[in-house]
């Protein structure tokens, strides 16, 4: 049952990606560090991202050990508590580059789960 449960947590990941995705499409680097209300958005996205990471079981994490699970935890747990400090620079290019390869491999390990589960 736990198993299932990871699953249905890296699919709400994926949908929060998504998100990002649909937020952040279309818009240039210069759009993002003008508009707030966008990077607001971003930013939420990306703690929910944070939290939800680890509301994976333990076990479930270790097996796929191709997500640093940890750095996500802990950049959502620097971003709750620093906002003040925010580096939008560093989030643009997270955005950019670092999100969307996190969901090519969320989406390979749905794929493999569910296979497994069959």
């Amino acid at each position: 049952m736990r198993r299932k449960n990871d699953i249905l947590v890296i699919e709400y990941l994926i949908e929060q990606i998504e998100k990002i995705e649909s937020y952040v499409s279309g818009k240039s680097e210069e759009d993002f560090y003008r508009d707030d209300v966008l990077k607001d958005a971003c930013y939420a996205r990306l703690l929910v991202l944070g939290e939800y990471a680890g509301r994976t079981s333990e076990h479930f994490r270790k097996k796929h050990n191709e997500i640093e699970w940890e750095v996500i935890r802990g950049a959502r747990n620097f971003y709750a508590h620093a906002y003040d400090a925010l580096d939008w620079i560093k989030i643009w290019e997270t955005l950019n580059t670092e999100i969307p390869e996190l969901k090519s491999r969320l989406i390979m390990i749905v794929r493999n789960e569910n296979k497994e589960l069959k």
